[in-house]
């Protein structure tokens, strides 16, 4: 027993090592510097999805107004109250109707680069926008917009969103950050890599059975001696391995669309704000801020 709690110690301390390695090895397997504009970066997969939301009542003559770029902003006219709608949806520009431009604004203090989705999903590259530099980018209403590191391939945000879409005609601004970094402890322990997750509950789980034996016979020393370690600093063990440098995805937000997309890209089920994070941490799809 005190052999395979020695291997699980070495396997999860070496863990966070492994994982930087790896980290390593997917950036220089595609570099997105040498990718030219308007050049297909990255394939999305039919199951790779963002969370989005959009305006329930979608479909009324003011929002097909709006979405055809008519300010009609009249004080007998009522508009009826809206109820937001989240899901699962695997995104990708629809229309090249009403034209208007992005900003985006580099707070990274890195090089990164912006990728348009285009009318499959995939991820095109376009500019290269240097630390604390802007872009003004045309683009149209229902196209997609995502950000990346130069060097690190990163998924970034901004305004908390890591995809961005014009609303309506007006020329949009956005602040572009990265995302910040996630600190282990119990709450966010859900969000580390399963096989970190399943080292960390074989190791707790081997010094509950070793506090169980001590109290039946006669244990060695060291199996004492690990038995005693009190909770607290078991707990520090485990931060000491969580890999560092994964993003903290709870602080992302939907990203907003202007109008229902497409029932075939809608995920399963519909979700409302009250219980969004439960499915944001339980659905593969956060993978893709690894």
């Amino acid at each position: 027993r005190m052999r395979r709690t020695a291997r699980m110690l070495r396997r999860l301390l070496h863990f966070r090592a492994r994982e930087s390695r790896n980290r390593r090895n997917r950036v220089e397997e595609q570099d997105l510097r040498d990718v030219r504009v308007r050049e297909v970066y990255r394939t999305r997969s039919k199951d790779e999805v963002e969370l989005a939301e959009w305006e329930g009542n979608e479909g009324t003559e003011a929002e097909r107004s709006t979405y055809r770029g008519i300010d009609e902003e009249k004080d007998d006219v009522s508009t009826p109250e809206t109820t937001m709608q989240v899901a699962w949806v695997r995104l990708k520009s629809l229309r090249s109707e009403v034209s208007t431009h992005i900003t985006f604004v580099n707070k990274t203090g890195r090089e990164m680069r912006i990728l348009w989705l285009n009318f499959e999903g995939d991820e095109v590259a376009y500019n290269i926008v240097p630390p604390e530099q802007t872009r003004r980018q045309q683009t149209f209403v229902t196209h997609p917009w995502i950000f990346r590191d130069l060097h690190t391939q990163e998924r970034l945000v901004a305004g908390g969103r890591s995809v961005v879409c014009a609303k309506d005609h007006r020329d949009l601004c956005v602040y572009v950050e990265r995302i910040p970094r996630l600190q282990w402890d119990p709450t966010s322990h859900c969000l580390y890599p399963q096989e970190f997750k399943e080292l960390a509950r074989m190791l707790l789980l081997c010094h509950r059975r070793m506090q169980a034996s001590t109290e039946g016979g006669e244990p060695s020393a060291l199996c004492v001696q690990f038995s005693t370690l009190p909770g607290d600093i078991l707990l520090k063990l485990v931060e000491h391995s969580s890999p560092r440098g994964l993003p903290d995805i709870r602080v992302i937000e939907p990203c907003f669309l202007p109008m229902k997309p497409p029932e075939e890209s809608i995920s399963m089920y519909v979700i409302d704000r009250g219980c969004r994070a439960r499915h944001l941490f339980a659905d593969p799809a956060t993978a893709a801020f690894a």
